[in-house]
Protein backbone atom coordinates (compact mmCIF):
# COMPACT_ATOMS: atom_id res chain seq x y z
CA UNK A 1 0.00 0.00 0.00
CA UNK A 2 1.42 3.40 -0.90
CA UNK A 3 1.85 6.22 1.55
CA UNK A 4 -0.85 8.24 -0.21
CA UNK A 5 -3.47 5.52 -0.01
CA UNK A 6 -2.59 4.79 3.62
CA UNK A 7 -2.96 8.47 4.44
CA UNK A 8 -6.34 8.59 2.75
CA UNK A 9 -7.53 5.56 4.71
CA UNK A 10 -6.24 6.95 7.98
CA UNK A 11 -8.03 10.25 7.30
CA UNK A 12 -11.42 8.52 7.08
CA UNK A 13 -13.67 8.79 10.11
CA UNK A 14 -14.01 5.35 11.74
CA UNK A 15 -16.04 4.68 14.87
CA UNK A 16 -14.24 5.30 18.13
CA UNK A 17 -13.68 2.55 20.66
CA UNK A 18 -16.50 3.86 22.80
CA UNK A 19 -18.91 3.92 19.88
CA UNK A 20 -17.95 0.34 18.96
CA UNK A 21 -18.58 -0.83 22.51
CA UNK A 22 -22.00 0.75 22.50
CA UNK A 23 -23.01 -0.71 19.12
CA UNK A 24 -21.25 -4.10 19.10
CA UNK A 25 -20.54 -6.19 22.20
CA UNK A 26 -16.91 -7.18 22.71
CA UNK A 27 -17.59 -10.88 22.28
CA UNK A 28 -19.25 -10.29 18.95
CA UNK A 29 -16.40 -8.10 17.75
CA UNK A 30 -13.83 -10.73 18.76
CA UNK A 31 -15.70 -13.54 16.98
CA UNK A 32 -15.97 -11.54 13.77
CA UNK A 33 -12.31 -10.53 13.93
CA UNK A 34 -11.21 -14.15 14.45
CA UNK A 35 -13.37 -15.28 11.53
CA UNK A 36 -11.91 -12.66 9.20
CA UNK A 37 -8.28 -13.44 10.17
CA UNK A 38 -8.86 -17.18 9.83
CA UNK A 39 -10.36 -16.89 6.34
CA UNK A 40 -7.85 -18.48 3.89
CA UNK A 41 -7.05 -16.74 0.64
CA UNK A 42 -8.68 -18.64 -2.25
CA UNK A 43 -8.18 -17.76 -5.86
CA UNK A 44 -11.34 -17.41 -7.92
CA UNK A 45 -12.39 -20.86 -9.04
CA UNK A 46 -13.55 -19.75 -12.50
CA UNK A 47 -10.72 -20.25 -14.95
CA UNK A 48 -8.40 -21.62 -12.21
CA UNK A 49 -6.96 -24.41 -14.33
CA UNK A 50 -6.57 -22.21 -17.36
CA UNK A 51 -4.59 -19.51 -15.52
CA UNK A 52 -2.62 -21.58 -12.99
CA UNK A 53 0.36 -21.93 -15.38
CA UNK A 54 0.63 -18.17 -15.76
CA UNK A 55 0.88 -17.52 -11.99
CA UNK A 56 4.41 -16.47 -11.16
CA UNK A 57 5.94 -16.45 -7.67
CA UNK A 58 6.43 -13.06 -6.06
CA UNK A 59 10.07 -12.15 -5.73
CA UNK A 60 11.11 -10.36 -2.58
CA UNK A 61 9.62 -10.02 0.88
CA UNK A 62 5.80 -10.01 1.14
CA UNK A 63 4.30 -6.87 2.55
CA UNK A 64 1.76 -7.22 5.33
CA UNK A 65 -0.86 -4.72 6.35
CA UNK A 66 0.13 -2.92 9.51
CA UNK A 67 -1.58 -4.51 12.54
CA UNK A 68 -3.00 -1.20 13.73
CA UNK A 69 -4.44 -0.36 10.33
CA UNK A 70 -5.86 -3.92 9.97
CA UNK A 71 -7.50 -3.65 13.34
CA UNK A 72 -9.09 -0.35 12.39
CA UNK A 73 -10.40 -1.78 9.11
CA UNK A 74 -11.80 -4.88 10.80
CA UNK A 75 -13.40 -2.83 13.51
CA UNK A 76 -15.01 -0.56 10.93
CA UNK A 77 -16.37 -3.56 9.02
CA UNK A 78 -17.78 -5.05 12.20
CA UNK A 79 -19.34 -1.75 13.19
CA UNK A 80 -20.85 -1.16 9.79
CA UNK A 81 -22.33 -4.68 9.74
CA UNK A 82 -23.77 -4.18 13.18
CA UNK A 83 -25.26 -0.80 12.35
CA UNK A 84 -26.79 -2.15 9.14
CA UNK A 85 -28.22 -5.05 11.10
CA UNK A 86 -29.72 -2.72 13.69
CA UNK A 87 -31.21 -0.49 10.99
CA UNK A 88 -32.72 -3.44 9.13
CA UNK A 89 -34.36 -4.63 12.34
CA UNK A 90 -35.89 -1.25 13.06
CA UNK A 91 -36.98 -0.44 9.45
CA UNK A 92 -40.60 -1.28 8.60
CA UNK A 93 -41.04 -4.29 6.37
CA UNK A 94 -42.21 -3.72 2.83
CA UNK A 95 -45.97 -4.27 2.62
CA UNK A 96 -47.00 -7.43 0.79
CA UNK A 97 -48.62 -6.76 -2.60
CA UNK A 98 -52.39 -7.20 -2.61
CA UNK A 99 -53.59 -10.59 -3.72
CA UNK A 100 -54.76 -10.59 -7.32
CA UNK A 101 -57.44 -13.07 -8.31
CA UNK A 102 -56.42 -15.03 -11.39
CA UNK A 103 -58.51 -14.49 -14.48
CA UNK A 104 -61.00 -17.28 -15.13
CA UNK A 105 -59.93 -19.83 -17.72
CA UNK A 106 -61.80 -22.02 -20.19
CA UNK A 107 -63.80 -24.57 -18.24
CA UNK A 108 -64.65 -22.26 -15.36
CA UNK A 109 -68.20 -22.01 -14.07
CA UNK A 110 -67.55 -19.19 -11.59
CA UNK A 111 -66.63 -15.55 -12.04
CA UNK A 112 -67.01 -12.37 -9.98
CA UNK A 113 -69.52 -10.96 -12.46
CA UNK A 114 -71.24 -11.72 -15.75
CA UNK A 115 -68.99 -9.45 -17.80
CA UNK A 116 -65.86 -11.29 -16.64
CA UNK A 117 -67.41 -14.68 -17.35
CA UNK A 118 -68.74 -13.71 -20.77
CA UNK A 119 -65.44 -12.21 -21.89
CA UNK A 120 -63.63 -15.36 -20.73
CA UNK A 121 -66.09 -17.55 -22.63
CA UNK A 122 -65.64 -15.30 -25.67
CA UNK A 123 -61.90 -15.95 -25.57
CA UNK A 124 -62.60 -19.69 -25.44
CA UNK A 125 -64.92 -19.48 -28.46
CA UNK A 126 -62.47 -17.36 -30.45
CA UNK A 127 -59.73 -19.95 -29.92
CA UNK A 128 -61.59 -22.51 -32.03
CA UNK A 129 -60.60 -22.99 -35.69
CA UNK A 130 -62.98 -21.56 -38.29
CA UNK A 131 -65.77 -23.68 -39.70
CA UNK A 132 -65.09 -25.37 -43.00
CA UNK A 133 -66.62 -23.99 -46.16
CA UNK A 134 -69.73 -25.91 -47.23
CA UNK A 135 -73.04 -25.15 -48.91
CA UNK A 136 -75.45 -25.73 -46.02
CA UNK A 137 -75.63 -24.67 -42.39
CA UNK A 138 -76.97 -27.54 -40.29
CA UNK A 139 -78.83 -27.14 -36.97
CA UNK A 140 -80.50 -29.69 -34.73
CA UNK A 141 -82.67 -28.19 -31.97
CA UNK A 142 -84.88 -29.87 -29.39
CA UNK A 143 -87.70 -27.76 -27.94
CA UNK A 144 -89.78 -28.34 -24.81
CA UNK A 145 -93.03 -26.48 -24.14
CA UNK A 146 -96.79 -26.66 -24.02
CA UNK A 147 -96.99 -25.67 -27.66
CA UNK A 148 -100.02 -24.93 -29.79
CA UNK A 149 -101.62 -27.59 -31.92
CA UNK A 150 -104.54 -27.67 -34.28
CA UNK A 151 -107.66 -27.27 -32.18
CA UNK A 152 -106.08 -25.35 -29.32
CA UNK A 153 -103.29 -25.35 -26.83
CA UNK A 154 -101.66 -28.57 -25.72
CA UNK A 155 -102.63 -29.92 -22.34
CA UNK A 156 -99.15 -31.09 -21.38
CA UNK A 157 -95.53 -30.26 -22.03
CA UNK A 158 -94.22 -31.92 -25.13
CA UNK A 159 -90.93 -32.21 -26.96
CA UNK A 160 -90.26 -31.58 -30.61
CA UNK A 161 -87.07 -31.79 -32.65
CA UNK A 162 -86.15 -29.78 -35.71
CA UNK A 163 -83.29 -30.29 -38.13
CA UNK A 164 -82.62 -27.60 -40.71
CA UNK A 165 -80.28 -27.30 -43.67
CA UNK A 166 -79.96 -23.72 -44.95
CA UNK A 167 -77.93 -22.37 -47.87
CA UNK A 168 -76.80 -18.76 -48.18
CA UNK A 169 -79.76 -17.91 -50.44
CA UNK A 170 -82.29 -19.38 -48.00
CA UNK A 171 -82.90 -22.62 -49.89
CA UNK A 172 -82.80 -25.79 -47.86
CA UNK A 173 -84.72 -28.45 -46.03
CA UNK A 174 -86.46 -28.79 -42.64
CA UNK A 175 -87.36 -32.00 -40.82
CA UNK A 176 -89.72 -31.78 -37.80
CA UNK A 177 -90.58 -34.53 -35.38
CA UNK A 178 -93.47 -33.80 -33.02
CA UNK A 179 -95.79 -35.87 -30.83
CA UNK A 180 -98.49 -35.66 -33.49
CA UNK A 181 -96.30 -36.66 -36.40
CA UNK A 182 -93.31 -35.73 -38.50
CA UNK A 183 -92.93 -33.53 -41.53
CA UNK A 184 -90.36 -32.58 -44.17
CA UNK A 185 -90.33 -29.17 -45.81
CA UNK A 186 -88.33 -28.04 -48.81
CA UNK A 187 -87.51 -24.34 -48.69
CA UNK A 188 -86.98 -22.09 -51.70
CA UNK A 189 -84.73 -19.14 -52.38
CA UNK A 190 -87.62 -16.68 -52.18
CA UNK A 191 -87.73 -17.14 -48.42
CA UNK A 192 -85.59 -15.36 -45.83
CA UNK A 193 -81.88 -15.74 -46.71
CA UNK A 194 -79.27 -16.83 -44.23
CA UNK A 195 -78.04 -14.03 -41.95
CA UNK A 196 -74.37 -13.11 -42.12
CA UNK A 197 -73.34 -11.61 -38.80
CA UNK A 198 -70.26 -9.39 -38.35
CA UNK A 199 -67.44 -10.62 -36.11
CA UNK A 200 -66.93 -7.35 -34.23
CA UNK A 201 -68.99 -6.67 -31.06
CA UNK A 202 -69.80 -3.04 -31.93
CA UNK A 203 -70.61 -3.88 -35.55
CA UNK A 204 -72.75 -6.81 -34.42
CA UNK A 205 -74.74 -4.57 -32.10
CA UNK A 206 -75.33 -2.07 -34.91
CA UNK A 207 -76.35 -4.89 -37.29
CA UNK A 208 -78.94 -6.22 -34.82
CA UNK A 209 -80.25 -2.78 -33.92
CA UNK A 210 -80.76 -1.88 -37.59
CA UNK A 211 -82.45 -5.20 -38.33
CA UNK A 212 -84.85 -4.83 -35.42
CA UNK A 213 -85.68 -1.31 -36.54
CA UNK A 214 -86.50 -2.52 -40.07
CA UNK A 215 -88.73 -5.28 -38.71
CA UNK A 216 -90.63 -2.93 -36.42
CA UNK A 217 -93.82 -1.31 -37.55
CA UNK A 218 -93.46 2.34 -38.45
CA UNK A 219 -96.07 3.11 -35.80
CA UNK A 220 -94.40 1.09 -33.06
CA UNK A 221 -92.36 3.06 -30.52
CA UNK A 222 -88.60 2.71 -30.62
CA UNK A 223 -87.46 0.08 -28.14
CA UNK A 224 -84.09 -1.22 -27.04
CA UNK A 225 -83.60 -4.78 -28.34
CA UNK A 226 -83.65 -7.62 -25.85
CA UNK A 227 -79.94 -8.37 -26.22
CA UNK A 228 -80.18 -11.55 -24.20
CA UNK A 229 -82.78 -12.86 -26.62
CA UNK A 230 -80.80 -11.64 -29.63
CA UNK A 231 -77.77 -13.72 -28.63
CA UNK A 232 -80.03 -16.71 -27.99
CA UNK A 233 -81.55 -16.40 -31.46
CA UNK A 234 -78.14 -16.28 -33.12
CA UNK A 235 -77.31 -19.63 -31.50
CA UNK A 236 -80.69 -21.30 -32.14
CA UNK A 237 -81.26 -20.16 -35.71
CA UNK A 238 -77.78 -19.70 -37.19
CA UNK A 239 -74.47 -21.45 -37.63
CA UNK A 240 -71.76 -18.86 -37.04
CA UNK A 241 -67.99 -18.75 -37.10
CA UNK A 242 -66.16 -18.85 -33.75
CA UNK A 243 -65.25 -15.16 -34.06
CA UNK A 244 -68.95 -14.25 -34.42
CA UNK A 245 -69.83 -16.32 -31.36
CA UNK A 246 -67.08 -14.52 -29.45
CA UNK A 247 -68.40 -11.15 -30.64
CA UNK A 248 -71.93 -12.03 -29.48
CA UNK A 249 -70.68 -12.90 -25.99
CA UNK A 250 -68.53 -9.76 -25.78
CA UNK A 251 -71.47 -7.65 -26.88
CA UNK A 252 -73.65 -9.26 -24.21
CA UNK A 253 -70.92 -8.62 -21.61
CA UNK A 254 -71.54 -4.88 -21.96
CA UNK A 255 -75.23 -5.16 -21.06
CA UNK A 256 -76.52 -4.69 -17.49
CA UNK A 257 -78.74 -6.91 -15.38
CA UNK A 258 -77.16 -10.30 -16.15
CA UNK A 259 -76.58 -12.74 -13.28
CA UNK A 260 -74.11 -15.63 -13.13
CA UNK A 261 -76.08 -18.64 -11.88
CA UNK A 262 -73.11 -21.02 -11.84
CA UNK A 263 -72.71 -24.64 -12.94
CA UNK A 264 -75.73 -26.47 -14.33
CA UNK A 265 -76.58 -29.55 -16.38
CA UNK A 266 -78.79 -29.21 -19.44
CA UNK A 267 -81.62 -31.50 -20.44
CA UNK A 268 -79.24 -33.97 -22.10
CA UNK A 269 -76.82 -34.14 -19.16
CA UNK A 270 -74.18 -31.85 -20.65
CA UNK A 271 -72.33 -29.67 -18.13
CA UNK A 272 -72.69 -25.93 -18.59
CA UNK A 273 -72.59 -22.57 -16.88
CA UNK A 274 -75.81 -20.57 -16.63
CA UNK A 275 -76.43 -16.83 -16.88
CA UNK A 276 -79.86 -15.27 -16.61
CA UNK A 277 -81.95 -12.11 -16.60
CA UNK A 278 -85.33 -11.41 -14.96
CA UNK A 279 -88.24 -11.65 -17.38
CA UNK A 280 -92.00 -11.80 -17.42
CA UNK A 281 -93.62 -14.97 -18.73
CA UNK A 282 -97.37 -15.17 -19.27
CA UNK A 283 -97.83 -12.29 -16.85
CA UNK A 284 -95.76 -13.77 -14.02
CA UNK A 285 -92.15 -13.51 -12.80
CA UNK A 286 -89.59 -15.71 -14.49
CA UNK A 287 -85.94 -15.92 -15.40
CA UNK A 288 -84.58 -16.29 -18.92
CA UNK A 289 -81.52 -18.56 -18.82
CA UNK A 290 -78.70 -19.19 -21.28
CA UNK A 291 -76.62 -22.34 -20.79
CA UNK A 292 -73.10 -22.09 -22.21
CA UNK A 293 -70.44 -24.75 -22.56
CA UNK A 294 -67.69 -23.45 -20.24
CA UNK A 295 -64.95 -25.28 -22.16
CA UNK A 296 -65.82 -23.96 -25.64
CA UNK A 297 -67.90 -20.81 -25.17
CA UNK A 298 -70.70 -22.20 -27.37
CA UNK A 299 -74.33 -21.92 -26.31
CA UNK A 300 -75.92 -25.25 -25.43
CA UNK A 301 -79.46 -23.97 -25.00
CA UNK A 302 -81.88 -21.71 -23.20
CA UNK A 303 -84.72 -21.98 -20.69
CA UNK A 304 -87.57 -20.00 -19.21
CA UNK A 305 -87.86 -20.76 -15.49
CA UNK A 306 -91.16 -19.64 -13.96
CA UNK A 307 -90.82 -18.58 -10.33
CA UNK A 308 -94.46 -18.74 -9.21
CA UNK A 309 -97.31 -21.10 -10.07
CA UNK A 310 -99.71 -19.76 -12.71
CA UNK A 311 -102.97 -21.35 -13.76
CA UNK A 312 -102.29 -21.06 -17.48
CA UNK A 313 -98.62 -22.10 -17.46
CA UNK A 314 -97.51 -25.74 -17.63
CA UNK A 315 -94.28 -26.57 -15.80
CA UNK A 316 -92.06 -29.62 -15.55
CA UNK A 317 -92.49 -29.53 -11.76
CA UNK A 318 -93.28 -27.26 -8.81
CA UNK A 319 -91.96 -23.72 -9.29
CA UNK A 320 -89.39 -22.54 -9.80
CA UNK A 321 -89.42 -24.86 -12.78
CA UNK A 322 -88.87 -24.93 -16.53
CA UNK A 323 -91.82 -23.85 -18.66
CA UNK A 324 -89.98 -23.76 -21.98
CA UNK A 325 -86.54 -24.73 -23.27
CA UNK A 326 -84.46 -25.14 -26.40
CA UNK A 327 -81.40 -27.36 -26.61
CA UNK A 328 -78.90 -27.19 -29.47
CA UNK A 329 -78.01 -30.81 -30.14
CA UNK A 330 -75.89 -30.29 -33.26
CA UNK A 331 -74.57 -27.63 -35.59
CA UNK A 332 -72.04 -27.34 -38.39
CA UNK A 333 -71.63 -27.04 -42.13
CA UNK A 334 -72.36 -29.79 -44.63
CA UNK A 335 -72.43 -30.22 -48.41
CA UNK A 336 -75.92 -31.65 -48.94
CA UNK A 337 -79.39 -31.21 -47.37
CA UNK A 338 -79.40 -34.76 -46.05
CA UNK A 339 -75.88 -34.80 -44.53
CA UNK A 340 -75.25 -34.39 -40.77
CA UNK A 341 -71.92 -33.25 -39.28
Amino acid sequence: MTRTSADRMAAQEFPSAGELERVVPAAVRQRRLDAILAEPHRPHEHGLHEHRASIRPVVGPRRRLAPALLAVAVAAAVAIGAVVGVQSLSAPADPEPPAVSPSPACGTTHAPDAATLLNTLADCAAAHPPLREARYDYLHVRSLGSGFFEGGRGEELSTSETETWTAADGTGRTERRQPRGSSIEERHASELPRAEYPADPAALETFIRDREQRNRSEFAPAMEPNWFQMVEQIAVYSVVQPQVQAAALRMLATKPGITVDGPVTDGTGRPGVAISIPEEYSGGPARHVLIIDPATGWILGSEIIVLEAQSDVLLVGPPPAVAWSQLILGSGRVDSPTERP
